[in-house]
């Protein structure tokens, strides 16, 4: 490195401004639970949810019961911080709803509409609108998840369980997202620049660099507020993939005004009879309840939902209608394995203050007749059958709240086809308060910090992983790969190509090279291996930020080659919770496979660009009939599989449009592609992609893009940084040499700066900025290396 670079990148240093005072970490939000929110809450209890909050702010913090106005001012904080990932509405604007109550009930709502009684119906969107822009293809795609919180409102535990997943969530998603972009291109032009009085171009590249030093040390903060609360590095990158791939609809409250008055009724209507399915008479959709759950179906296609109540503990699938006592539905192969994976991936808890309290349990699992009880007009069968099962299926003709359109209950056939699981999730409707847990070590059940929001919490991540498989390459030769999705990044156009690439020597007489990718968001792997092609062979429409379609992958089918992998162990992470399992990798969430890739080095020229995917069939037992695998019951209708979620993974020819989003099956998921850029034999094994910066095994571990040339008349030794033994010597000067620099580097900064009134604070040398680079096993060092700006 030149001087003059060493020099301004102590510049930046000192020109760093601390940021603290500008925005809380985003690990330590700390939710306000305002006092006396609710009719059935007193000061000194509200005031308790606050003290509880507080004790444990430093590291974790202890759950406590969101009332309405807490579950209001919670999702606002996420939508007023999170803007790019959340959008925040109510029933009643969006669907032209009534309010159910008067003007006594939830005053607090007020603001939004202060001439409207009643409590309004809130729910929030999760997805990624810089990844996947409203009305993009990748957008109308997008996978559906819905999590239900209050049904009943008496029933306490779903509406915090959803809103703290969603923190969770976002929280994580934002932390891995940063820093954003590129840093500084070219330290040593800034530097060059500032010397030669080109005040404009000079002035906006500190203030870039000196803003993308900040989110930096946000970055840094983050990750270690997370790891504090046992949120390491892979579960941090899980979550972020979760936001940006998928779609998650969360209606903390749809019994808004049972729950603000704690009853289990909205005005004495069971909102969990008043569905069009499986009903005597057509007095359904007389609820608001009932009414924004219909709208919020009749908008998506949710194809995983859960449903949160209380009153026992169980997991319970369809069927749960009287017509269906003594019958199976026609997807419960699918509907069992799930349910178990649910129960075993939430994990046991002992509720102490009750009777056998010692004893830790799992959620019970089965259909809802065997589990539960059956009922007419539920939602669970509703949501699951009503697109299908049309002759259990009536419009609805209610008269309250002035009537609501009958033709809003005749539904197409794509709508009503969801795994709506009914989760109890505790004996008590409201557990004591100690029972709750906190947020320390959440994905650990043997944790201090169990309890009944955590392991629901845990729950409804699962069911947010599983709404569809996912793949992806993890490590070539001994360099790691990172996650191939970034949260809030541009993923369009062909950017993999040079975003997620490796420099890779043809070889001569060496042993292989290993190439490793993993599988999640399923239960079996049937069967897996790699494909690869030139770049240049593969039509353009192809660009590996998302899965192909139906007319591409038969295009590609011609071109790519493949290599099936010769013996793939069929178990996956969500499959083998509990037990061990040979290939079942912690840190990536899912089983490794591994394949040699010499041979597809050996048929390639120097200079060849090749896109390398791995692929996966999976879980294809699902469309096995319910009556090979349970004997003891018939099941009815004898149909194969009518859910969504069984036929996307099974079945190439499923496909369905409903209101700008869209459904289609398949049997082969495919990852990202990555590169493989052939050079000369000699050549240094490097990755081009965008690395991760770490302080130590998985902590702290941030994103440092590099601005790179992947032309071919550029040499090799031009990809590689700076060495371990390199940094720690510049680590040394550094201390040696600030002060001296700190006098020179400042008048230059001044001449240049001051005029543009941008005024920068002194903070102190962040120490951590000179550690070595390395991967998550903090057994490799790594060094910068090009990308593109945006994510593949």
């Amino acid at each position: 490195m030149k001087i003059n670079g060493f020099l301004s990148f102590l510049s930046l240093a000192i020109l760093f401004r601390d940021v603290e005072s500008k925005r809380p970490s985003l690990g330590k939000r700390r939710m306000q639970i305002p006092q006396g929110s609710s009719s059935s809450s007193s000061s000194s209890q509200a005031q308790e949810q606050q003290d509880e909050i507080l004790r444990g702010a430093d590291d974790f913090r202890n759950y406590a019961y969101l009332d309405s106005r807490g579950i209001y001012e919670a999702m606002n904080a996420l939508a007023s911080e999170f803007p790019d990932l959340v959008t925040l509405k109510n029933a009643q604007e969006e669907f032209d709803l009534d309010a159910a109550g008067t003007d006594d009930d939830c005053r607090f709502d007020r603001k939004t509409n202060p001439v409207s009684p009643g409590c309004k119906n809130w729910y929030l969107t999760i997805e990624d609108k810089i990844s996947h822009p409203p009305g993009s293809s990748t957008a109308k795609n997008l996978p559906e998840v819905f999590l239900s919180g209050s049904v009943h409102g008496n029933e306490r535990v779903g509406p915090t369980a959803v809103v703290e997943t969603a923190t969770l969530l976002l929280d994580a998603a934002a932390c891995e997202a940063i820093p954003r972009g590129l840093p500084p291109s070219s330290i040593e032009t800034t530097f060059t620049q500032t010397t030669n009085n080109n005040d404009n171009t000079t002035s906006e590249q500190l203030i870039a660099a000196s803003e993308w030093s900040k989110q930096l040390q946000i970055a840094h903060r983050c990750r270690e507020d997370l790891e504090r609360k046992g949120i390491t590095g892979r579960y941090r990158k899980w979550l972020a993939r979760l936001v940006t791939t998928r779609r998650i609809v969360i209606l903390p409250t749809a019994n808004a005004l049972g729950y603000f008055r704690n009853t289990r009724e909205e005005n004495g209507i069971d909102p969990n009879r008043d569905f069009p399915y499986d009903q005597k008479d057509s007095k359904c959709m007389q609820t608001i309840a009932a009414r924004t759950i219909n709208e919020l179906y009749r908008t998506h296609i949710f194809q995983l939902s859960l449903t949160f109540h209380a009153g026992m503990k169980a997991i319970g699938y369809e069927w749960g209608a009287p017509t269906y006592r003594k019958y199976l539905s026609p997807d419960d192969v699918a509907q069992a394995q799930i349910a178990e994976g649910y129960s075993r991936y939430a994990g046991t808890y002992a509720s102490y203050n009750s009777v056998g309290s010692n004893k830790k349990n799992y959620y019970p699992f089965g259909s809802m007749n065997e589990l539960v009880y059956p009922v007419n007009g539920g939602m669970e069968d509703w949501a699951y059958a009503a697109s299908w099962d049309l002759e259990h299926t009536y419009p609805c003709k209610p008269t309250t709240f002035g009537g609501y359109p009958e033709e809003k209950t005749t539904y197409n056939n794509a709508t009503l086809r969801t795994f709506n699981m009914l989760i109890e999730t505790s004996d008590n409707k409201v557990p004591y308060k100690n029972e709750l847990g906190s947020t320390l070590d959440i994905f650990n059940p043997h944790s201090t910090g169990n309890g009944h929001i955590s392991r629901n919490v845990r729950l409804s991540l699962m069911e947010i992983d599983i709404v569809e498989p996912y793949l992806s390459i993890k490590s070539i030769g001994n360099i790691y790969i990172q996650d191939d999705i970034v949260p809030s990044s541009n993923r369009t156009g062909r950017n993999c190509m040079n975003t997620k690439a490796v420099v890779i020597p043809k070889i001569e007489n060496e042993d292989d090279t290993i190439l490793q990718w993993s599988v999640g968001g399923a239960f079996q792997v049937s069967e897996t291996g790699i494909m690869y092609a030139k770049w240049d062979d593969l039509p353009l429409s192809y660009d590996g930020s998302s899965q192909p379609s139906k007319e591409e992958l038969e295009e590609l089918d011609g071109i790519m080659k493949k290599v099936r992998h010769s013996n793939p162990d069929p178990e996956t992470y969500w499959s083998t919770i509990g037990n061990v399992a040979s290939n079942i990798s912690e840190i990536f969430m899912g089983p490794v496979f591994s394949s040699p890739i010499n041979q597809i080095i050996d048929e390639h020229d120097i200079g060849d660009r090749i896109a390398v995917l791995s692929y996966a069939i999976v879980d294809q037992s699902w469309r096995d009939s319910p009556s090979s695998h349970r004997s003891d019951m018939d099941y009815s209708p004898e149909i194969p599989p009518q859910s969504h979620l069984v036929n996307v993974r099974t079945d190439p020819e499923w496909y369905f449009e409903s209101n700008g989003k869209v459904i289609q099956g398949r049997k082969i998921w495919f990852s990202s592609p990555l590169t493989l850029v052939i050079r000369e034999p000699g050549t240094i094994m490097a990755q081009t992609e965008r690395l991760t910066f770490n302080l130590h095994v998985e902590k702290t571990d941030i994103f440092v893009p590099v601005h790179d040339d992947l032309s071919e008349n550029k040499t090799e030794n031009s990809h590689l940084g700076l060495s371990f033994s390199q940094l720690v010597l510049y680590a040394l000067s550094i201390s040696l040499t600030i002060f001296g620099s700190y006098l020179l580097i400042s008048k230059c900064v001044n001449r240049y700066v001051h005029h543009k009134e941008v005024e920068y604070e002194e903070s102190p040398q962040d120490e951590d900025e000179d550690k070595s680079y390395s991967d998550d096993d903090g057994d490799q060092e790594l060094s910068k290396f090009s990308i593109d700006e945006s994510e593949c």
